[in-house]
C-alpha cells in the first residue's frame, strides 16, 4: 500500500490501513477523509491523487435533473392522474394493453378488464376538472352531464360505484333527499370527492398490478421524461442532512433520491422556514455516516437503502421474522416470477430442437427487424416531422420486449441484432425522442440477460441452418430443388443461400458508447470462489483493445477478465440513497410504518420532534444498550440492563449523537456515543468476529458505561486469572488501549489537566506492561 494519510475516516473514526484493505482516500476539493469501504466505494490498494467526494463533485452544466413532482418513493398513480398528459398516457398505456390482450386471445395469462380500466380513468379525470370549479352557477348541469355519463343505469362509460356514495351523489343532483333543501346549495365542488377516492383506490389496487406494469411501459417513460425538469446546484459544499439536525461542518456525503432504479433522481426539499431564516427549494443530502448506520442496522436496515450507478439496490433476504419487508425493491421485468430460472432450463436439448427454436426466433423477429430497418434506412427522419417512423419504431422494440424470451444465443450472433437495435438508437435524436433510447436500452438490457441465461445450454458444434422453414416448404415442392439450405453435420454449408458470417461468435449487445473506456482502475480488489476456495485478486493490467482486465490472485495464479465478468467480482459501488416509502399502490409497507412509529420519539440530542411536519424525514434511532445487535464486548458494561434484561428506549439522530458536542460531556469530559464499523471487505478471508457492518448509539448514561469500562478494561485484562498467558494478557491490553484511543480522539480537549490525566495513564499502561514481562521472565526461569 502506498504512503497513508494522517488523520481518520469521517465515518468509523478508524486511521488508514486499519483494516485489510480499509484504504482511505481524501478529497482533493473539501480534504474530508473516508475509507473506500466505508464510502460504499470499491476497495482498492491505490490512492486516487483526483478523487472528489459526491458532495463535492459538480455536474459539468451546474444543473440536476429531478422528477417533477419529486416525493420520496418516486410518483405515485394520483401523480399521473393530476394533470392532463399523465391522463392521456395512462389512458393510451391501457387501450394499447387492451388491444394486445384481444389479439392473443387464446391466451390466458392475461384476465385484466382494460376497458373498465378506461371508463374509470376517463371518470376520474372528468370529476377531478370538476373539483376545481368554484362557480355554482355551473356546477348543477356539469354535475348533471358527469352523471349521464359516467353513473346512469344505461351510461355508455358507466362505472361501478359503492351504492351509498352512488346514492348520495343522486341524491344531492335530483334533490332525492326530500327535505325541501334549495337544490343549487346542495351541490359544491366536492360532490364527487369519494367517488373520485373509490376510482383511485379501485386503480392503485387492482388485481393485475396495472400500475406497476404502466411504470415500466414506454408510455410512463414518456411522461415522466416530459415532467423533469433541471435545478440548478448551489455553489457551496451542502452540509445540510436530512436524517439528522446537523447542518454544519464538512462531513462525507450522499445525494438522497427519491426511488431507486433508472426513475430516480435526487430528492427536492421544498422551501421551509419563516421569513430571513426562509430556506429555498434545495436538493436532499444526507450524512454518509446517518445513511450507513441505518441502512446496516440489523434493527432498522431497510429504512434507508443504498443503490448503484444503476440504480440497483440488494433484495431483501429474509434473514428474520424483525426483518424489514422490501417491497419497494421489487421491480416487475416481466409476468413470471421465477423468469430467469426458466430460462436456464430453456434450451440445449439437442441440434434438432436447437434449430426449431433457432426458426421460430427467424419467424418472429425478422420482420421485425426488417421493419426497423426500412424505418433507418428509408427514410430521412427530421427530428419532429415524421411522428408516424417514430410510432411504428416503438410499436416494433415493443413488440421486441414482449418476445424477449423467445430470443437463443445463435440467433443473436447470427443476426447481429444487438448492432440494429445500437444504430436505432443512433438514429433518433435523444433530446426530441428519449423514449426511443431509453426502450432501446432496455431492450438491450433484456437481450443479454436472457443472453446470458441461455447461452451455457446451446449444444456444443451447434451451427444454425438460416430460413428452415423455408427449405422445408421447398423440399415439399420438389427434392431436386437446390435452394434450400442444407448442413453436412461437420459444421460446414456449402449449399446456396447461406451466409458467409453464419459461424460468427460473440455476443453484439452492447449498450455502451463506441469508444470503450476504462472502468476500473488499476489496484481495483476483487475475489473469486475457485473449486478450492476463495481467492482475493485485484486489477494491475488493462488491455484498452480488446477491453480486458488481467487480475492477479494472491497464489500468483492471473486471469484476463472482461468488463462484464470483473462486474461480478467486485463489491458495489454506493452511488446515492433511498429512503423506505408507502408501495406503488400506496399500502404502508412494515419499513414505511417503522419509520412512522420511531418518528414519534424525540432525540435526547436536539430534542425536536420528528413528527411535527410532514416534511421531516429525519428518523432517529433507539440506544443500543441491552439490545442483542449491540457488540457484545459492550454487554457487560451495562449491568442495571443486565439485571432487567431489557434494552434502554432513549432515541437520537445518529449525526446529533456523533457530532452533537454540549449533550455528549460529563464532567467536561467528551463521550463517544456513536460507534460505526463498516464491516471487512469482501475478499477478506481471515478470521474476524465482524465480518458485517455493526453500527450502536448510546444515550449519555450507557455511552458512560461504554467509556467507563474501556478505560477500565486495562486493568481488568492484567488481573491474575488462572492458566492466563502473556500472549493472552498483552493482547487483551492491546484492545483496551485502541478502544480507548478511539474514545478519547472522538471529542478532543485542550484542557491541560485533561491531557496531564492522559499522560498518566500512559505512564501507567507502560509501567504494567513491563511488570507482565517480568513475571513472565521468572516463571520461564
Amino acid at each position: 500500500m502506498e504512503n497513508r494519510f494522517e488523520g481518520k475516516c469521517d465515518i468509523c473514526t478508524k486511521p488508514d490501513g486499519s483494516r485489510n484493505y480499509n484504504n482511505l482516500q481524501k478529497c482533493r476539493e473539501c480534504h474530508v477523509l473516508v475509507h473506500e469501504l466505508c464510502y460504499g466505494m470499491v476497495p482498492t490498494t491505490t490512492k486516487d491523487p483526483n478523487f472528489v467526494c459526491h458532495a463535492c463533485c459538480k455536474h459539468e452544466d451546474g444543473m440536476v435533473e429531478v422528477n417533477v413532482p419529486s416525493r420520496v418513493g418516486g410518483l405515485c398513480l394520483r401523480d399521473v392522474l393530476a394533470n392532463e398528459d399523465g391522463a392521456v398516457s395512462f389512458r393510451e398505456f391501457l387501450r394499447e394493453k387492451q388491444k394486445q390482450q384481444q389479439q392473443r386471445q387464446s391466451r390466458s395469462d392475461d384476465d385484466c378488464d382494460y376497458n373498465a380500466h378506461v371508463k374509470k380513468v376517463d371518470f376520474y379525470s372528468a370529476i377531478s376538472e370538476f373539483a376545481q370549479v368554484s362557480n355554482g352557477e355551473v356546477l348543477k348541469q356539469w354535475a348533471q352531464n358527469i352523471f349521464d355519463a359516467h353513473c346512469a343505469n344505461n351510461a355508455e362509460k358507466k362505472v361501478e360505484l359503492s351504492s351509498n356514495v352512488l346514492a348520495d351523489i343522486d341524491a344531492k343532483i335530483f334533490n332525492n333527499d326530500g327535505n325541501g333543501q334549495d337544490e343549487k346549495s346542495s351541490i359544491t365542488c366536492t360532490l364527487f370527492n369519494a367517488a373520485r377516492q373509490e376510482m383511485i383506490t379501485s386503480l392503485e389496487r387492482s388485481p393485475s398490478r396495472i400500475f406497476e406494469k404502466y411504470k415500466q411501459s414506454r408510455h410512463f417513460q414518456t411522461h415522466l421524461a416530459k415532467q423533469r425538469t433541471f435545478m440548478k446546484q448551489t455553489t457551496e459544499r451542502p452540509t445540510e442532512c436530512v436524517l439528522c439536525s446537523v447542518k454544519t461542518g464538512i462531513h462525507a456525503m450522499h445525494p438522497l433520491y427519491d426511488e431507486h432504479g433508472k426513475n430516480g433522481r435526487q430528492l427536492v426539499l421544498p422551501a421551509s422556514g419563516p421569513g430571513f431564516m426562509r430556506k429555498e427549494r434545495r436538493l436532499a443530502w444526507v450524512h454518509t455516516l446517518c445513511a450507513m448506520f441505518i441502512s446496516s442496522s440489523e434493527m432498522i436496515g431497510g429504512l434507508v437503502y443504498g443503490c448503484d450507478e444503476d440504480g440497483e439496490c440488494e433484495e431483501d433476504d429474509g434473514k428474520d421474522d424483525e426483518g424489514i419487508t422490501t417491497n419497494r425493491l421489487r421491480v416487475i421485468e416481466s409476468d413470471d416470477e421465477d423468469e430467469d430460472e426458466e430460462l436456464s432450463s430453456l434450451g440445449g436439448g439437442n441440434l434438432e430442437e436447437e434449430q426449431m427454436m433457432f426458426t421460430r426466433c427467424e419467424e418472429v423477429f425478422q420482420p421485425l427487424m426488417k421493419r426497423l430497418q426500412d424505418q433507418t434506412t428509408n427514410n430521412h427522419y427530421t427530428g419532429s416531422s415524421d411522428v408516424n417512423v417514430v410510432n411504428d419504431v416503438l410499436e416494433c422494440i415493443e413488440s421486441m420486449i414482449e418476445y424477449v424470451q423467445v430470443l437463443t444465443p445463435p440467433f443473436v450472433r447470427e443476426y447481429q441484432i444487438g448492432q440494429l437495435i445500437k444504430s436505432v438508437r443512433k438514429f433518433f435524436d435523444e433530446g426530441t425522442y428519449p423514449e426511443v433510447k431509453a426502450r432501446c436500452k432496455y431492450l438491450s438490457a433484456e437481450m443479454k440477460r436472457v443472453y446470458n441465461a441461455k447461452e451455457k445450454n446451446v449444444p456444443d458444434g451447434f451451427v444454425p441452418v438460416r430460413n428452415m422453414s423455408i427449405a422445408k416448404e421447398s423440399e415439399t415442392i420438389g427434392e431436386n430443388n437446390n435452394t434450400a439450405v442444407q448442413h453436412d453435420g461437420n459444421g460446414d454449408n456449402d449449399k446456396e443461400g447461406v451466409n458467409d458470417n453464419s459461424c460468427a461468435r460473440g455476443p453484439t449487445i452492447d449498450t455502451n458508447d463506441d469508444v470503450v473506456e476504462q472502468k476500473y482502475k488499476i489496484g481495483t480488489v476483487v475475489a473469486k470462489e475457485f473449486s478450492d476456495g476463495n481467492y482475493n485478486g485485484k486489477i494491475t493490467n488493462y488491455d484498452s483493445k480488446n477491453n480486458l482486465y488481467r487480475i492477479v490472485y494472491s497464489d500468483g495464479d492471473s486471469e484476463d477478465l472482461n468488463e462484464s465478468e470483473v462486474a461480478h467480482l467486485l463489491l458495489t459501488y454506493t452511488a446515492w440513497f433511498c429512503m423506505a416509502a408507502p408501495d406503488d399502490n400506496g399500502d404502508e409497507t412494515k419499513a414505511s410504518l417503522q419509520i412512522k412509529s420511531l418518528r414519534k420519539l424525540i432525540c435526547v440530542v436536539c430534542k425536536k420532534k420528528d413528527n411535527a411536519s410532514r416534511n421531516c424525514l429525519r428518523i432517529p434511532v433507539q440506544c443500543s444498550a441491552g439490545d442483542r445487535y449491540e457488540f457484545k464486548e459492550f454487554k457487560k458494561y451495562h449491568r442495571a440492563l443486565n439485571k432487567k434484561h431489557k434494552g434502554c428506549t432513549g432515541a437520537m439522530h445518529v449525526g446529533c449523537a456523533r457530532w452533537g458536542s454540549d449533550y455528549a460531556k460529563v464532567n467536561n469530559r467528551s463521550l463517544r456515543m456513536c460507534y460505526y464499523f463498516p464491516g471487512m471487505a469482501p475478499t477478506y478471508t481471515g478470521p474476524d468476529e465482524y465480518k458485517e457492518p455493526v453500527s450502536n448509539c448510546f444515550c449519555r448514561v450507557h455511552a458512560r458505561e461504554v467509556q467507563e469500562g474501556i478505560m477500565s478494561n486495562s486493568e481488568a485484562a492484567l488481573s491474575p486469572a488462572g492458566g492466563t498467558t502473556l500472549s493472552r494478557k498483552l493482547k487483551s491490553l492491546d484492545v483496551a488501549e485502541d478502544s480507548l484511543s478511539d474514545v478519547s480522539s472522538e471529542h478532543e480537549s485542550d484542557d491541560s489537566a485533561e491531557k496531564a490525566r492522559r499522560s498518566r495513564i500512559s505512564i501507567s499502561r507502560q509501567k504494567k506492561r513491563k511488570r507482565i514481562l517480568e513475571e513472565s521472565d521468572e516463571e520461564c526461569d
